[in-house]
């Protein structure tokens, strides 16, 4: 019923069926997707980041999520990514670009530390490391195709083969607080082609949530993804639909025998 995934058949034509029957259809948008962000992710694709990942839109965060980011040649992907695309919403009136530019991707990778208790932890492999080249404080802690990134963006790339020792403490809290707080600026999602589901369609106000029953037209039943419902990874889309329809179809079915 939605526009998902177009590739598998999907067409999207039951908004535009209810829309001439009388219901409103909010801002349809493809969510549970990956996310095309500014930058050059060439070194960075097919690299996994276990840790944590937040939305931000104009400074303020929206929502956050653990598990394992996946980078891909243009941006970022996984089930955190996904499920944060559902909150990427852009305002009446918005232009994506201008919508997406609002936004950005941060990264911790390191959420078991506050950003203090990690500059102490880099303090102290400083310590056993000290002859070794810097980029070793980070080994073990983030893939090591990201290291390079951490200490440009902390502006210490002259840090990754100096000796571990020679790095100040200013320059140790640098590299935590990058470590803490990525940043990857969002200039698009993938579409309709890569989403798993629909966000938008007819308002669950418009119908009766205990039969599915449309406000609008009695005896119309909606169900699944042309409703103005949608959930995170992990099949609750798909157990919505079940349910939605299992009352959807019973409603029918006692409808009919009241009618007899």
């Amino acid at each position: 019923g939605g526009k998902a995934a177009p590739q598998f058949g999907t067409t999207g034509e039951g908004y535009g069926m209810l829309r001439a029957l009388g219901h409103g259809i909010s801002r349809l948008a493809p969510v549970l997707m990956p996310l095309i962000c500014r930058g050059d992710f060439g070194t960075l694709k097919g690299l996994r980041l276990q840790g944590a990942a937040s939305l931000w839109k104009d400074g303020a965060i929206v929502s956050r999520e653990m598990g394992e980011v996946q980078f891909t040649g243009d941006g970022l992907s996984g089930i955190c990514i996904f499920n944060l695309s559902r909150f990427l919403v852009l305002e009446p009136g918005e232009s994506p670009e201008e919508g997406f530019r609002r936004h950005e991707i941060r990264l911790d990778a390191v959420p078991e530390m506050e950003e203090e208790a990690l500059t102490d932890f880099l303090r102290e492999r400083r310590k056993g490391l000290a002859g070794a080249p810097g980029r070793w404080l980070l080994h073990s802690m983030i893939p090591s195709g990201l290291i390079l990134r951490v200490f440009s963006r902390a502006g210490l790339e002259n840090g990754l083969e100096a000796p571990a020792q020679v790095l100040t403490e200013p320059e140790l809290t640098a590299l935590s607080r990058e470590l803490k707080q990525m940043t990857f600026p969002i200039a698009g999602g993938k579409g309709w082609r890569a989403a798993q589901c629909t966000r938008g369609g007819v308002p669950l106000e418009e119908l009766n949530l205990s039969t599915m029953e449309s406000l609008k037209l009695p005896g119309l039943y909606l169900a699944g993804e042309v409703t103005d419902s949608d959930r995170p990874c992990g099949g609750y889309n798909l157990q919505s639909a079940w349910t939605q329809g299992l009352r959807g179809g019973r409603a029918m079915a006692d409808r009919l025998r009241s009618i007899r």
